[in-house]
């Protein structure tokens, strides 16, 4: 009997955007999880402390958002003190994971259909002729 494990881990990455020295620790954050986490991950970069004085900010929102595209990673500034974008970066968080896990489940059906079907059917499908 073959285990089919439908997990998709949420990692949340966060950094203080008062605070530039954490932005510059991702990339030894990132490393860790790309060599310890399970392969099937949505990783958000979550950028703390939007509430602070524009003059205390060190990491602007558009380095955030760079740094995030580049790495793949889903992105969101919050405040957790005044409770801003806090739920919507949850919910963000949350539906790329239950989408992420749906692709899973329909390519894994596939394949299911792909191993059931004959291998003569499997030829005709690519047209293959010899």
């Amino acid at each position: 009997m073959q285990y089919q494990q439908d997990i998709i881990v949420m990692q949340m990455l966060f950094y203080d955007i008062t605070d530039l020295n954490s932005f510059n620790s991702l990339e030894k954050w990132l490393d860790d999880i790309y060599k310890y986490a399970e392969p099937d991950f949505v990783i958000m970069l979550i950028g703390n402390k939007c509430d602070s004085l524009e003059t205390e900010r060190q990491v602007s929102t558009e380095i955030g958002k760079n740094y995030a595209k580049q790495h793949n990673l889903l992105f969101c500034e919050i405040s957790v003190r005044k409770s801003i974008n806090v739920e919507e970066a949850l919910m963000q968080l949350l539906e790329k994971t239950v989408s992420k896990l749906e692709d899973k489940k329909e390519e894994e059906e596939v394949k299911k259909s792909m191993k059931d079907q004959p291998i003569t059917d499997s030829i005709s499908f690519w047209n293959i002729k010899c």
